[in-house]
């Protein structure tokens, strides 16, 4: 089974922009990324999820990773790294 393209959903870019913006201000932000990679990967297995909001595209990765508290701070973090 071939893997999915890093950054390659519908947020994909938006994530790597981020990403790259944050390493050009000088910061390593090594754990971050890794964190919107999965959520990118699963937004590319669940393509149905492309015209939802945020807001359901997170609520429904929290839901196959466990209850959004399971996620804590991670889970809410990245919500407000792509909604910036």
């Amino acid at each position: 089974m071939r893997q999915p393209k890093p950054f390659g959903s519908v947020l994909g870019e938006v994530m790597a922009e981020h990403v790259a913006m944050m390493r050009r201000r000088g910061y390593k932000y090594t754990s971050q990324p890794e964190r919107f990679l999965q959520f990118d990967r699963f937004l590319q297995l669940n393509p149905q999820l492309e015209t939802e909001s945020l807001s359901v595209m997170i609520d429904q990765w929290a839901a196959t990773k466990g209850t959004r508290n399971t996620l804590g701070a991670p889970c809410l973090n990245l919500e407000r790294e792509v909604r910036s």
